[in-house]
């Protein structure tokens, strides 16, 4: 297995691993250069675009302003998880023109994460997620400054890495699972004066219309939430921006599929996902998982499932939501 995708997607690789380009592609490129000259006398197009000399962050601009894209463009992100939620939340942070991302994940792509995470390919599989994301902002964004650290972070190390490597982050994004590192995030969050946002569990869970921000005590149906909010009153913590699904969690099926939500199972009692909350996360306790509620599981499956595209739309939702408020047009705080 090659570690590299193609450059290109119009590059194949070969019998023998050297570079190809296929017939189809071939005759798209022949096809696309009577249309580049006719797109850039037009001014239309992606070739009209760098006829215009418009760059990556020309499209930026319009909506955050000169001013708002230099605070974007100067500020500074902690992303905490790189799974389902993590990933497309760094990725849609560095099309945003953020300057500088410091990074935590501990864990290498897993095959399993393939249907929902952005860094998971099978090129990428058995490497380390910190690395993969590193790799990715660069290609994105070449002047992004990214710190990618793959490690995993406990309770007790917070106060130490806002203290050391995310000294000078502006916005803090919570992406992982584990209740008691994302309680002390929260907790040091609100002492220091950073702005947080904090995913709470996608597993189980269809609809996207879903979706909400809210303060972590106005939350409902979300078992995540709930194992948070109790723990969170115990430590003082007031107030906390969660991005949270208000759907009642699917009964998952012993033998696959989903009943309606609340069904037979899972009515009255607590479903997998509720136990799994109540155990100290989405996974085990003190496990760190992909921050849409789908705990990774070396030992054996977890019952809990989580769609394709619910943690990826969670991921964009929060990254939008951070890089609003950077750039004064939105978002919490303006």
């Amino acid at each position: 297995m090659t570690d590299r995708m193609p450059a290109h997607p119009r590059e194949a690789v070969g019998a023998r691993g050297e570079r190809t380009e296929t017939a189809a592609a071939k005759a798209q490129a022949g096809a696309g250069k009577g249309s580049c000259a006719e797109e850039t006398r037009r001014g239309e197009g992606a070739c009209g675009e760098s006829a215009r000399g418009e760059g990556a962050t020309s499209r930026l601009e319009p909506l955050y302003g000169k001013d708002g894209l230099a605070r974007v463009q100067a500020s500074c992100v902690a992303v905490f998880g790189l799974g389902g939620v993590g990933a497309s939340c760094v990725e849609a942070l560095a099309r945003g023109g953020v300057g500088a991302l410091v990074l935590f994940d501990p864990d290498t792509v897993q095959e399993s994460n393939i249907n929902r995470q952005a860094i998971a390919f099978m090129s990428t599989v058995g490497r380390r997620k910190a690395d993969v994301m590193r790799a990715m902002v660069a290609d994105i964004n070449p002047a992004a400054r990214v710190e990618a650290h793959a490690r995993f972070v406990l309770a007790a190390d917070v106060p130490a890495l806002l203290d050391g490597p995310c000294a000078k982050a502006d916005c803090i994004v919570d992406a992982i699972d584990t209740v008691s590192t994302k309680l002390a995030l929260a907790q040091e969050a609100e002492h220091r004066g950073i702005r947080i946002v904090s995913s709470m569990g996608a597993a189980n869970k269809v609809d996207p219309a879903c979706l909400r921000f809210a303060d972590l005590y106005e939350t409902q149906n979300c078992p995540l939430c709930r194992a948070m909010r109790k723990e969170a009153r115990k430590r003082g913590i007031r107030h906390l921006r969660v991005l949270y699904s208000c759907e009642k969690p699917a009964c998952v099926r012993a033998g696959g599929g989903t009943g309606a939500a609340g069904a037979a199972g899972n009515a009255g009692g607590a479903g997998p996902v509720q136990a799994a909350a109540a155990a100290g996360g989405s996974g085990a306790a003190g496990e760190w998982a992909d921050g849409a509620g789908a705990a990774r599981a070396p030992r054996g499956r977890t019952g809990l499932g989580t769609m394709s595209y619910l943690p990826p739309i969670m991921g964009q939702m929060i990254a939008g939501d951070v890089l609003r408020t950077l750039a004064g047009i939105g978002g919490e705080g303006t």
